[in-house]
């Protein structure tokens, strides 16, 4: 079995993959572009980025921010342009994306396509992706048994397979999950409370002032990331 940092990730949503997937695959292509500017010794800098989302992406993914994922990381480095597909499904995903850069002259820089296939992971149409199996063990019965001849328990039995940075890891992913619940209820009682103002009639104190502006303070965006 992998790690359960594959099941455990922090990231943008909402979606792992209409979002986060896109998000790091656009993380990955500036890199790529900048190792070919670096490697090809080619003058000048990135003029533009183009991005072709298809099939599932394109046909949802303004509902799931996936241009926004997109922009968020391409847009500081050059403009971005995002062309939808929804009508055409590549053959290996329907996730699928494909990214362009164009240099100072209008050259192409790099091509590369990709998929978002669940879960934040990106795969690429015959390059095998490989990830660890970090546990010998894959049904409940075999770690019951192992549990029970070796007098441990279950989070010993991680530990042995993970390493003790796994707990750090975990910690880090509870925070999140904490930080982006207290974020979501925090946003909720503020449109209750907007809608309740709403329903009121005008009123003669300034209490009702306050109380708008603290609503509009606790609905002012919020970086919440996804576990």
């Amino acid at each position: 079995m992998e790690s359960i940092r594959e099941i455990y990730k922090i990231g943008h949503g909402p979606s792992s993959s209409h979002t986060m997937g896109p998000r790091f695959a656009a993380e990955r292509f500036i890199k790529r572009v900048r190792d070919v500017i670096k490697f090809t010794h080619r003058s000048g800098g990135i003029k533009q980025f183009e991005v072709t989302l298809y099939g599932s992406l394109a046909a949802t993914g303004r509902g799931h921010l996936t241009d926004v994922a997109l922009t968020d990381i391409l847009k500081p480095v050059a403009p971005t342009r995002i062309v939808w597909r929804p009508d055409k499904f590549l053959p290996f995903h329907p996730n699928g994306m494909n990214f362009k850069a164009y240099g100072d002259h209008d050259n192409l820089i790099d091509d590369w396509t990709v998929y978002s296939v669940g879960g934040g992971d990106l795969a690429e149409e015959g390059k095998p992706s490989y990830k660890p199996q970090l546990y010998k063990m894959s049904t409940i019965d075999e770690i019951l048994h192992w549990c029970e001849s070796t007098g441990k328990t279950y989070w010993e039995y991680v530990d042995e397979c993970e390493g003790a940075g796994i707990w750090d890891y975990l910690a880090t992913v509870w925070q999140a999950m904490v930080a982006t619940s207290s974020a979501a209820s925090t946003r909720r009682a503020c449109c209750q409370a907007r809608w309740a103002c709403a329903a009121r009639p005008p009123a003669t104190t300034s209490t009702p002032r306050a109380t708008t502006r603290a609503c509009a303070a606790a609905a002012s965006p919020m970086p919440t990331p996804w576990p």
